[in-house]
């Protein structure tokens, strides 16, 4: 196995272009992607900008180790899971509407974890799903609260 990143598409803010280093996971965002290195530590490429050129912090990845990582595909924003299992996120929770609430992390711990352009969904360690964000465009609070889901 070579741990290597293979990327295609659109690459007009260098989105494509991966670091020469192994990762064992991986997540493109709209202008950006994000992976998590062998060591589990985090690395991100692209562009940092937003629609208006506002720096959106989505390349700044924090620092410590990391099992699973999402990127938004319509948002500015990166969420990855903690080795302990505590959701960490970077970016601009930002939205065209308004803010979308996608960092107000229910605490707990997670094992899996998946982001969309304005809401988050992840699976806690009980094995009940949880979802946050921005509930206007039809994503509930929590999973559990809604049938239609």
């Amino acid at each position: 196995e070579t741990y290597t990143v293979e990327c295609w598409g659109s690459n007009n803010s260098g989105q494509l272009r991966a670091p020469a280093v192994r990762f064992t996971a991986v997540a493109a965002g709209r202008l950006h992607t994000c992976g998590i290195r062998t060591d589990n530590t985090i690395a991100c490429w692209g562009s940092n900008l937003d629609r208006e050129g506002n720096n959106t912090g989505v390349l700044d990845a924090p620092e410590g180790r990391f099992t699973a990582i999402s990127a938004s595909i319509d948002g500015w924003f990166t969420c990855a899971l903690r080795q302990d299992g505590a959701i960490q996120c970077w970016g601009d929770d930002k939205t065209p509407y308004e803010d979308s609430e996608v960092f107000d992390i229910p605490r707990g711990r997670y094992t899996a974890i998946s982001t969309h352009g304005h809401h988050i969904c992840a699976i806690r360690d009980t094995g009940t799903a949880e979802c946050w964000g921005k509930t206007s465009l039809r994503t509930p609070k929590t999973a559990t609260e809604h049938n239609d889901y």
